[in-house]
């Protein structure tokens, strides 16, 4: 049986293997972007969305899901999560503070419901970025929760677990504790809900199944997604039930 330690220092190689790709396939401009603690300079991917927004076949009765690179890739939404009509917003290695920043401009046009998958990019280090603290990150997951409650006061919120493993210094994974705060937060708050879309993706020791992990060890592959979606369509089947309609990218 392999170790827990062995399994960790495996994880971190993942890691940093996936960071050497994700710099050589994105590029100077996009790691600067990925660091920079501005949140203008994703200005560009924020006005393609509002572009996107007003374009046929774009619907106000979408539902808006917003987070960084899992829903950036995320290309079979449409499909995941059918028959209910889809927005992405995931834009580059978006933290909480980036989402916060333009969270008036995602929440147009006015969605059906929202989810918001964003918080992992902000607990660990990655392509020389900071990490946080993972009760600072919970703080400022609720604060952006709040945020958009009171942009959207009659649309349903949901927050989708963040995704392990993520590892600080120490090996540990911070992860746990913010969804921990997140889902105690939403069930002491009314309109705000709580999604652990993680329950198919791992085994008994916490490791992501096999198949699930994309070629470059940190996205998820098809496979994967359709696991990690399987959650979150039940849940917005039974909160806001299920009725035709084609699907927004």
């Amino acid at each position: 049986m392999v170790s827990m330690s062995a399994r960790l220092g495996f994880v971190a190689l993942l890691l940093g293997v996936a960071s050497v790709i994700w710099i050589a396939q994105r590029g100077a401009d996009e790691l600067h972007r990925f660091r920079s603690t501005d949140p203008r300079v994703w200005e560009a991917d924020i006005a393609q969305f509002e572009r996107e927004a007003v374009a046929p076949p774009a619907s106000a009765g979408a539902i808006t899901i917003i987070g960084a690179s899992t829903i950036r890739f995320w290309e079979t939404a449409a499909e995941d999560l059918a028959p209910f009509e889809i927005m992405r917003r995931g834009f580059g290695g978006a933290k909480l503070a980036d989402v916060s920043f333009y969270a008036d401009r995602l929440a147009t046009p006015k969605p059906r419901a929202l989810i918001l998958s964003v918080g992992g990019n902000d607990l660990f280090e990655f392509a020389g970025s900071d990490s946080t603290d993972p009760e600072e990150a919970a703080a400022a997951c609720m604060a952006l929760l709040e945020k958009f409650q009171a942009l959207l006061p009659d649309v349903p919120i949901y927050y989708v677990a963040i995704r392990p493993p993520i590892l600080d210094a120490q090996g540990r994974d911070p992860s746990s504790k913010v969804n921990q705060r997140l889902r105690e937060f939403a069930d002491s708050t009314s309109g705000i809900e709580f999604i652990d879309a993680n329950v198919q993706m791992y085994d008994d020791d916490g490791q992501l199944r096999d198949g699930f992990r994309a070629w470059d060890g940190s996205q998820l592959s098809s496979e994967g997604y359709a696991a990690w979606s399987a959650p979150i369509r039940d849940r917005l089947i039974r909160d806001l039930g299920a009725s035709e309609s084609s699907a927004v990218q």
